[in-house]
């Protein structure tokens, strides 16, 4: 799954679906407390907010044309936030922890990975999504296990489309074991 860039979502200039507006309730909340170090995320917080009052004024401001579907979604997609949030959160405490233990602060790490300062509190507080290669070093450099810094956790629109690409195939000794999007024998 591609990670959430608060930056990326706000220059899209509105919320395409209930995952972008969840995520944006969640940046939101987020930013609030990172406001309070760094003032210069009140614009960025200030313009989710106007995109989230927009979807909703847009998707939820009646309440008898609310369908069933619309809520099912909704829920699911405040799941779906959360267990971003978890990760982002346990990955920064991973890479963080682990710098302490090499007698590193966090201003070695825009060192190591030829970022400013500003730019690597954007990323290890989840305003911005880590590269693949940024992640790639840290796992060497670090020694952090690949689990603890990719997000893999597959979008509900992948996960319908090999549900349905399955119904396909020739063989029909694989099922599909749902939870973990594994392929497994009969």
């Amino acid at each position: 799954m591609k990670e959430l860039d608060i930056k990326k979502l706000v220059k899209q200039g509105q919320l395409s679906d209930e995952l972008d507006y969840e995520r944006a309730l969640a940046a939101d909340r987020h930013l609030r407390l990172l406001v309070k170090e760094d003032p210069s995320f009140a614009k960025l917080r200030k313009a989710l907010r106007d995109m989230s009052v927009s979807y909703e004024d847009f998707r939820w401001s009646d309440e008898e044309k609310v369908t069933d579907e619309q809520i099912r979604e909704s829920d699911l997609a405040e799941k779906i936030v959360e267990q971003e949030r978890k990760f982002i959160q346990r990955r920064r405490e991973v890479i963080l922890a682990r710098l302490k233990k090499l007698d590193l602060k966090q201003q070695d790490l825009t060192a190591l990975l030829d970022h400013n300062k500003s730019y690597i509190s954007e990323l290890l507080n989840g305003i911005r999504s880590f590269s693949s290669s940024d992640l790639i070093l840290l796992h060497k450099l670090l020694d952090i296990d690949l689990k603890d810094l990719f997000l893999t956790t597959v979008p509900l629109e992948t996960r319908k489309r090999v549900k349905e690409s399955l119904a396909r195939i020739s063989s029909k000794k694989v099922r599909l074991k749902e939870r973990e999007l594994q392929l497994v024998t009969r």
